[in-house]
């Protein structure tokens, strides 16, 4: 564990010196993170893990190299240009304001930092996106040092997995590094779709599937069930019609909630749950699963003891206790698995609403013109994470916050640069 802070303390003088290597390495310390130290409670929460406390301080010190750097480099054209949305000001105010919530009602100073710090490193790496990498050439830089290191923690990952098959065989495992892995293998399919030639194919496709080996051995449904999803919207958001990129994005998110909210899946979970190793991922009634079952009796339970959902919520640092039905045991915890009932109680339904507003800002940002290459790529990983939220709270932990704001900043960024460029065209006609 003091591994972890050795490796943030080498990690922060890049950032400071090279911001752009600092966002990569950002997200390199928490898959490293996930092998060198991984935590022995519930990754989000459930139960009590010694590591995480490292985890945080490892992602702090080179979040405050980043930060320093941030203020003392002063804002070029671009970041000036790229004027910050409205509904992510907003966002930064909610999130403001349930820290100074959790504070008044005197809830544990621990727990207020804890939560508002995974908040504070969504917003934050927004920011240091879209100051450190404003054009498409350093955005593509992070992403494929990104890849290249999720590759070779995906590959420490498989074997050290398969080396533990004849003892313990195919088990699920909690790790967050299915949740990187499965998000960066998106970032394959716009060259896997526009790939013509076979060899090409096949050279995008194999870190790929390395990658997407990783949620497979974890039996991480939801990172499968989203990459699936987003190979099947690839194609349509090439289309030259807004309004069939619209629609297929609706789709998407219909055809996600389907999947998990009805029985469509069944006949798939039944020819696999005859196979031991993979009955957890591909359960034979999704709806019955035990996962899917108790996150939505928490969410129901949260909802009663709060009497409704409150305007404003509960603020950070609020615990939450509910009765799991299947361990028989009254639980008490600080957030939630399900990411929509961690910021419905946090921040309310005024925060819940926001955060739908940033959300839909970004979608209509991105479907406003053709989807290619590095914006579609970004897009689907977009898409990716918030699908996530249906399990997790993958925007506001800081295991993954910090992915989260510096995918929506470059994005933000692309968005702002084609249409500055579609505006130069119309002007040059």
């Amino acid at each position: 564990m003091y591994g972890l802070i050795v490796i943030g303390l080498a990690f922060a003088p890049y950032a400071f010196s090279q911001p752009k290597v600092g966002l990569w390495l950002s997200l390199a310390l928490i898959m490293i993170a996930s092998l060198i130290a991984p935590p022995a409670g519930f990754e989000f929460g459930i139960g009590y893990s010694p590591e995480l406390p490292y985890w945080a301080v490892a992602t702090c010190i080179v979040f405050a190299a980043l930060l320093f750097r941030y203020f003392y480099v002063p804002a070029s054209d671009v970041d000036r240009n790229a004027s910050l949305p409205a509904s992510f000001r907003a966002f930064v105010a909610v999130v403001v304001f349930s820290g100074l919530l959790g504070i008044v009602r005197l809830y544990s100073v621990l727990n207020v930092a804890k939560q508002f710090y995974g908040c504070l490193l969504f917003c934050a790496y927004f920011l240091f996106a879209v100051r450190f990498a404003n054009n498409e050439r350093d955005i593509s830089y992070v992403l494929d040092r990104a890849r290249k290191a999720g590759l070779v923690c995906a590959l420490v990952y498989i074997v050290i997995y398969l080396c533990r098959v004849p003892t313990e065989g195919f088990r699920k495992e909690l790790t967050i590094l299915s949740a990187y892995a499965g998000g960066l293998a998106v970032l394959y399919l716009p060259s896997l779709v526009n790939s013509r030639r076979m060899s090409e194919r096949l050279r995008t496709a194999m870190p790929m599937l390395v990658l997407l080996t990783v949620p497979f051995f974890g039996q991480y449904k939801r990172a499968i069930l989203a990459v699936v999803i987003c190979g099947l919207l690839v194609i349509g958001l090439r289309s030259l019609s807004r309004r069939r990129r619209y629609l297929y994005t609706i789709l998407a998110f219909l055809a996600f909630t389907a999947a998990i909210a009805t029985n469509a899946l069944n006949p798939i979970g039944a020819y696999f749950s005859k196979y031991e190793s993979l009955r957890l991922l591909f359960p034979e009634d999704i709806q019955s699963s035990y996962s899917v079952y108790l996150r939505l009796e928490e969410l129901r339970q949260m909802v009663d003891s709060l009497g409704g959902v409150p305007m404003f919520g509960t603020g950070m640092g609020s615990t939450v206790t509910w009765y799991d039905p299947y361990s028989r045991a009254w639980v008490e915890q600080e957030t939630m698995t399900t990411g929509w009932g961690y910021l419905i109680v946090k921040t309310g339904i005024v925060g819940t609403a926001i955060f739908i507003w940033f959300a839909a800002h970004t979608i209509r940002s991105s479907l406003a013109r053709p989807l290619t290459g590095l914006r579609l790529g970004l897009f689907l990983l977009f898409v990716f994470q918030l699908l996530q939220m249906v399990a997790d709270p993958f925007f506001l932990h800081f295991m993954t916050s910090l992915w989260a704001g510096m995918t929506c900043g470059f994005l933000h960024i692309t968005n702002a640069l084609s249409k500055r460029a579609e505006q130069i065209a119309w002007a040059g006609e």
